[in-house]
């Protein structure tokens, strides 16, 4: 996606990856500015998180000359098809009138910590030109955890789906995309009946319906729709900072029935996660950039890693700011972010991130800043 207000120029891009890491995130602007279609710093790079397609740090880091040689190949070709897209986005751009629209979705995310049923909110950001539909960015907060670890079938899972399913029912094929919102904590662990392609084809209908319903409320955008973008970065506080990890024996994973979920599990899960992060891969990445884009009415917040849907709330509270949505799987991929309160509550989440509860009090006071200030 590409605004122009005639002043300024900008570029979202959401992949269908785990993540994108903020060393590829710099690649890919220094290659968007190589092809003078709009500033490279003005570019959003965002990740819908499927678990269901390429993970950029570890599924291929395995030391092997062949799968570094293919990782390197992929990401190469990740700049470029990337920095393409916006090329072309470019050459399509036209005047259009933008609206943003709500819905809850029930049934679908929940707080996969407490198992919460609160509804989650769905927004819709449409671009027309009279009666056609130029474009459509969802932003959906839920990890898209439909399809099990047994799938070896590259899905977008739940957003990627989602916007299949648009697409065929608006006949906007190729002008609509999902985003990921705040979903650190809130998946489909408690709501899908299944594993299984035919039960993601079930849970995206009743998202692409809320994201129709979303359109079809939406409002236009007015007053002063100038494209302004504010960023900046923040440190983010990491585990035993300073000091070298200490050793964690990490017991083999026991056998289970299948399914199993209960909090023995996930917490072996989480520390061989931990163990991997620190035996191998990138280094946990301990600087944050964070965006806040504000066009009329609406304001977005894009925010790297996994925030939990805390980090929303507080900045909706922080800012006075009821509207205002957070983009997750922005610009970098640090990790989970959640709030001093929920590290205490521990959890596979907590124990699974290289980040601290500070980082996301960090995040949330430079956040709220950036915005105010992008606003005026």
């Amino acid at each position: 996606m590409v605004l122009d207000d005639g002043r300024s120029r900008l570029g979202w891009v959401v992949c269908d990856l785990l993540e994108v890491p903020r060393a590829l995130v710099g690649e890919i602007r220094a290659a968007v500015s190589a092809t003078g279609c709009l500033d490279g710093q003005n570019v959003i790079v965002s990740a819908t998180h499927t678990h269901a397609g390429p993970d950029l740090d570890s599924e291929w880091a395995d030391g092997t000359h062949s799968h570094l040689e293919a990782m390197t190949s992929y990401c190469n070709f990740l700049v470029y098809a990337i920095a393409s897209s916006l090329v072309a986005a470019v050459s399509d751009l036209a005047p259009a009138s933008l609206a943003w629209g709500e819905e809850a979705v029930y049934g679908v995310g929940s707080s996969r910590r407490g198992g919460g049923a609160d509804p989650q909110r769905l927004g819709a950001l449409t671009a027309t030109d009279g009666a056609r539909l130029r474009g459509m960015r969802v932003i959906y907060p839920c990890h898209g955890t439909v399809l099990g670890p047994d799938n070896l079938s590259v899905s977008g899972d739940i957003i990627g789906t989602t916007v299949e399913v648009l697409e065929r029912g608006t006949g906007a094929v190729g002008r609509c995309s999902g985003a990921q919102g705040a979903a650190g904590d809130v998946s489909t662990r408690f709501t899908r009946r299944d594993r299984t392609f035919v039960e993601l084809g079930r849970l995206a209908q009743v998202v692409a319906t809320g994201a129709q319903g979303a359109a079809g409320a939406a409002k236009p955008l007015s007053g002063d729709l100038q494209v302004r973008l504010g960023r900046t970065t923040t440190r983010l506080p990491l585990k035993n900072e300073g000091a070298q990890p200490a050793h964690v024996e990490v017991a083999l994973l026991s056998e289970r029935a299948p399914g199993d979920r209960s909090k023995a599990a996930l917490d072996e899960e989480a520390m061989a996660a931990r163990t991997a992060r620190r035996n191998g891969g990138r280094p946990p990445e301990h600087q944050a950039e964070i965006c806040a884009l504000s066009i009329g009415q609406l304001d977005l917040c894009f925010v790297p890693g996994e925030p939990f849907h805390s980090i929303e709330r507080a900045l909706v509270q922080r800012t006075g700011l009821p509207g205002l949505r957070v983009v997750g799987y922005s610009n970098g991929a640090p990790g989970y972010i959640f709030t001093p309160e929920e590290e205490v509550e521990g959890g596979y989440e907590v124990m699974a991130s290289p980040l601290t509860g500070a980082a996301g009090e960090a995040i949330v006071r430079v956040a709220a800043t950036l915005i105010s200030q992008t606003r005026t």
